[in-house]
């Protein structure tokens, strides 16, 4: 550190003397300094470019994110201010049980504020069990079986009728065959006679 001292102009006596602190200043030669050997720093000429954009919503300004193509600084600063309006909305359905309405709310997506609701009706569904709802303790009934309508009565089946016999053709019934055994054995025992009687001929 340097110091500034008071001194007499006839004898050069120090009257007082004032500490002075380090100077900022350092004598930098290839990149650092000679004296202290202090890196010698280069100021940046900034080029920032916005990196990311936020838009104003219900309850926040809009903010804008840019960053220095040279060095990697950040800078972020605000635009505008909160609008005090929903933008995008969602529905919240609460389903209905039979004690209990739902309802269906819808909502700002951004600050969760309900804008409308709309009431449901009771359901006419209930959780049975053993015979009651668990919720509203109504009885279970069963709807009666529908009758069952009897079959109707097969009518029977007409019996067919005969065929009538055909007048070209008479039946054949079991004693015409007998005739005609009969006579074939007849006309087979003339044959046979005829024959012996012409051999004996023959032979006389």
């Amino acid at each position: 550190p340097g110091c500034e001292k008071t001194r007499c102009k006839v004898c050069n006596e120090v009257l007082s003397e004032v500490k002075l602190p380090l100077s900022e200043e350092h004598a930098f030669y290839n990149g650092s300094c000679l004296l202290c050997g202090a890196e010698e720093i280069i100021p940046c000429e900034h080029d920032y470019v916005i990196v990311k954009e936020l838009a104003p919503t219900c309850l926040e300004a809009g903010y804008v994110w840019t960053e220095c193509s040279k060095c990697g600084n950040h800078k972020n600063y605000e635009v505008g201010e909160a609008t005090g309006e929903h933008g995008e909305t969602y529905i919240d359905r609460f389903e209905s049980s039979c004690v209990k309405p739902g309802c269906e709310k819808t909502r700002c997506k951004v600050c969760n504020e309900v804008l409308s609701e709309v009431k449901l009706p009771l359901s006419e569904e209930h959780a049975f069990y053993n015979g009651s709802c668990l919720l509203c303790g109504v009885a279970e009934t069963t709807e009666p079986a529908e009758p069952v309508e009897p079959a109707e009565p097969v009518e029977p089946a007409e019996p067919a009728e005969p065929a009538e016999p055909s007048n070209d053709q008479p039946p054949k019934t079991s004693d015409n065959t007998d005739f005609a055994l009969m006579g074939a054995f007849m006309l087979l025992a003339v044959l046979v006679a005829a024959v012996a009687v012409l051999t004996k001929k023959i032979f006389i």
